[in-house]
């Protein structure tokens, strides 16, 4: 019913209808007022850059003063120079390898959550002691976990200490991206909490109806319990896969080489960060910068066709 349908239904007087107006204007003005702040600074801190990345990304420049930006006979040749440079497909390749991450780490918070959702004792302890490192700076935690695997840390001294060769994490190929899984799985313990409310939803009478039927309780939760879990499921996965395609600053912290054995330290956002800060090239910083937009896209849009092969909203 519009306003002036409703008006019919019920007359006002004038000045009961000038009054509403005052109100109505007064309401609008005040949401004006508490939308209109954060949409500058969208505007600003966050629409301008990527406008301003987008057009630099077809220019020559080697400054942040970008009235030295060169247009002219550019063209393309930015996204040609990224797509051709090994060091962008060496970095595709880690960026990758460290996104299993985000599938590795949801399986383990699946399990420590379906363990806690059965009322184990000191459940809340546990739920603290999971969420702890989520309250931790980052830079500290990679920080922290250098020092465990430097040559004379926690985990080559205990190595030592039983006889067997120490391990260099950060300069041996094979154990490099190991290490920084391990560190990802003890960060990434927020989908714990997450999951724990999403077992809290399931429907239980299913499960008891299955259970008297006489399922087992592997049955139960691969045929029900999954099931139910699979729209949290994939939210979780949808947002730590994409985290995991941008990071940069764990590899950057971990890195003693630049780029880590045999490239494994090189992920795209931190080859984006270093055609800046090594190769003074803003134009091919930006256009790589959309490769990587491009293809976070198309990961994406491939998680979300497959998400309706098992995702169930029943």
């Amino acid at each position: 019913m519009t306003y002036k349908q409703w008006c019919a239904i019920m007359p006002r007087t004038e000045e009961q209808k000038r009054a509403y107006k005052i109100k109505a204007v007064k309401h609008n003005l005040l949401g004006l007022g508490m939308v209109i702040i954060p949409f500058l600074g969208f505007l600003c801190f966050t629409m301008f850059p990527i406008l301003l990345s987008f057009i630099i990304s077809f220019a020559k420049l080697q400054s942040v003063l970008i009235e030295t930006a060169v247009f002219k006979g550019v063209g393309f040749s930015n996204y040609v120079f990224v797509l051709k440079d090994s060091y962008t497909w060496y970095a595709m390749r880690t960026t990758l390898v460290y996104s299993t991450t985000a599938f590795i780490n949801l399986a383990i918070a699946i399990f420590l959550a379906n363990v806690m959702h059965k009322k184990i004792v000191g459940g809340k302890i546990w739920l603290v002691i999971y969420f702890l490192p989520q309250m931790c700076s980052g830079v500290a935690v990679t920080m922290m976990f250098k020092w465990i695997f430097a040559s004379t840390g926690v985990v080559n001294t205990a190595l030592m200490n039983a006889n067997m060769q120490p391990i260099d994490f950060f300069t041996d190929a094979r154990w490099f991206m190991p290490a920084v899984m391990i560190m990802s799985a003890w960060q990434h313990c927020t989908n714990i909490v997450v999951l724990l409310s999403a077992f809290a939803a399931i429907n239980k009478s299913l499960q008891e109806a299955a259970r008297l039927d006489g399922a087992t309780e592997f049955h139960v939760f691969w045929s029900i319990t999954f099931p139910q879990l699979t729209p949290t499921i994939f939210y979780l996965l949808t947002m730590n896969l994409i985290t995991a395609l941008q990071e940069q600053g764990v590899f950057q912290l971990l890195n003693t080489t630049g780029v880590g054995p045999n490239f494994w330290g090189l992920t795209l956002t931190f080859q984006m960060y270093r055609l800046i800060n090594i190769n003074l090239s803003y134009g091919w910083s930006c256009a790589l910068s959309w490769v990587i937009c491009i293809f976070i896209m198309i990961v994406t849009k491939i998680n979300f066709w497959l998400s309706k092969k098992w995702v169930s909203y029943d």
